[in-house]
């Protein structure tokens, strides 16, 4: 951070408009364009844990961040929604400029995170939250039963209320549900099979 002169960032009217340099809130550091290139600066990386109190207090990232200049880029406004590109240029107190190319942020369908991206990401945010052992028990139950689920957390009570939960929240997005309790791991797809075409003539089964 010390060795960087200016920083120019390129994008589209959309982008050039997140101009809050010194967020007062993780909220207004979502929708700010200055901070969180000061803070990757700084830091070398921007995640959950790098957008927190310390460095929304952080000097120096509030020094990198009045050296970002936005500017709108006419390529960029054409490609865009389709394309939401950006890039930079880093002015270095030696004379040296760094340039990227016109760079989209992954994780959309056509830039898809890799599993290994994903995971990572995953702990990232959950661990601070749950605890590293408790977010790799949920990682393995995930590389378990596979990436095509959707997963969704028990709300609390106890085993009756929770079932009655996970049923209304299924039944709130398909026609019909059964639950599953994970003491029965060896359960055979034609027993669920057969719960299913019961479930076709029957309210409860």
């Amino acid at each position: 951070g010390a060795d960087v002169a200016g920083i120019v960032v390129e994008t589209f009217h959309e982008g050039a408009r997140l101009t809050t340099r010194h967020p007062k809130s993780t909220e207004q550091a979502q929708y700010s364009l200055p901070f969180p290139v000061a803070v990757a600066l700084h830091t070398g990386r921007l995640g959950p844990g790098e957008l927190g109190p310390t460095m929304l207090a952080d000097p120096a990232v509030a020094k990198l961040a009045d050296l970002v200049e936005i500017r709108e880029n006419d390529d960029h406004n054409a490609a865009f929604p389709g394309k939401r590109w950006a890039r930079v240029s880093i002015d270095l107190t030696d004379g040296r400029c760094l340039e990227s190319p016109d760079t989209e942020a992954s994780g959309d369908p056509h830039l898809a995170l890799t599993d290994q991206q994903v995971r990572a990401k995953f702990h990232d945010y959950a661990d601070p939250v749950l605890g590293a052992e408790r977010a790799a028990s949920i990682e393995s139950v995930r590389s378990w039963l596979g990436h095509d689920v959707a997963y969704q957390g028990q709300t609390t009570g106890d085993l009756g209320t929770r079932m009655t939960a996970a049923i209304a929240d299924g039944l709130g997005r398909a026609s019909a549900v059964c639950v599953v309790g994970t003491d029965i791991p060896d359960i055979r797809e034609s027993t669920l099979c057969d719960a299913f075409d019961a479930l076709e003539t029957h309210d409860l089964v």
